[in-house]
């Protein structure tokens, strides 16, 4: 068994994002332990001839050097869509591996994210009551070094294969679950987040999430994530160019990502002081998200009732009926 069969692999999405590909595979490239990673990149088909440039531009770059110790690229030659290609190629992977860590290619990555992956993956490899490793954290103010919340996310990720298998692609079984417990708001950080809305969207067919029910399986398996208390990701998608990544709503702070890491192996429970602190601060954003939109529909009610004012006004002087 060679060096790279022996730690998780690198599995990365992409798509028809250039200059986000780049960005994400050159911190790849700088990252500790690179030179021992198994990269795995799947590169998804075009959906038109306008993609199919921009997937080919995207296919010459993964092909233009060795990114990592090992790389193996698998080429789509149909869209499969995000959630599918994810679903799909985890599956696959974890089956082999027993262990991937995951990212999509609007992820930046620290340089000590790889190695806080591969050594949080074996640290914890036989705690049943962790499903993830996360690369993400808020950007809340004293967090603890590293803390457990009741959640999943898919900002640079890791998890094992028995973890895995709890995944539900049954959205609407899981929120029948989630209402048949009343546990809606609790899953939605006491209201301060969508995730219910979200999971409602996925299975009316108005998003492809394949994150909201991985998240939904976790929280009712009563399973627990593993978080920095640093973030070691920086998403650069958040500019609309993404399939489900709009604009930066707070959740994606100006953080500087760490050069070095240092943690203990903790007992797994839910970290309370953690998730208090994170729930006041998405409340906080989500006020002042509120404040903003209302700010704005005064300012709209009053372009309005100006030009409106201002038109009857020309209408008179000019004498128009």
């Amino acid at each position: 068994m060679n060096q790279y069969n022996k730690a998780a692999p690198l599995l990365l999405f992409t798509y028809n994002r250039p200059e986000h590909t780049e960005k994400v595979l050159r911190s790849i490239q700088q990252a500790e332990l690179a030179d021992q990673t198994n990269l795995i990149i799947h590169s998804d088909g075009p959906k038109d001839e306008k993609d199919f440039l921009k997937v080919s531009e995207v296919r010459r770059l993964l092909r233009s050097r060795k990114w990592c110790g090992q790389v193996k690229i698998y080429e789509s030659e149909k869209n499969k869509g995000l959630a599918e290609s994810i679903i799909s190629m985890v599956s696959d992977t974890i089956k082999e591996f027993k262990s991937v860590i995951v990212l999509e290619d609007d992820i930046v990555i620290a340089p000590v994210f790889i190695k806080y992956m591969q050594t949080a993956l074996v640290m914890y490899e036989n705690e049943n009551e962790l499903a993830c490793i996360q690369g993400h954290t808020f950007p809340v103010k004293e967090l603890p070094s590293e803390y457990f919340l009741k959640s999943a996310h898919c900002w640079g990720w890791a998890t094992w294969e028995r973890a895995w298998k709890i995944f539900d692609r049954d959205g609407k079984g899981l929120l029948e679950k989630l209402e048949k417990k009343h546990l809606e708001n609790e899953f939605d950080y006491e209201g301060a987040m969508g995730f219910v809305q979200m999971l409602r969207d996925q299975i009316s067919g108005k998003n492809q999430s394949w994150a909201i029910l991985w998240r939904a399986s976790v929280y009712l398996h009563n399973k627990l994530s593993l978080y920095p208390g640093k973030t070691l990701i920086k998403n650069i998608g958040m500019d609309n160019s993404g399939t489900h990544c709009t604009t930066n709503r707070g959740l994606v702070a100006n953080q500087k990502l760490p050069k070095t890491f240092s943690f203990e192996k903790l007992p797994v429970v839910e970290t309370e002081e953690a998730k208090r602190k994170i729930i006041v601060w998405l409340k906080e954003r989500q006020k002042k998200d509120n404040d903003r939109y209302q700010s704005r529909l005064w300012f709209n009610r009053k372009k309005k009732s100006f030009y409106f004012r201002f038109f009857r006004i020309w209408k008179f002087i000019c004498g128009i009926k």
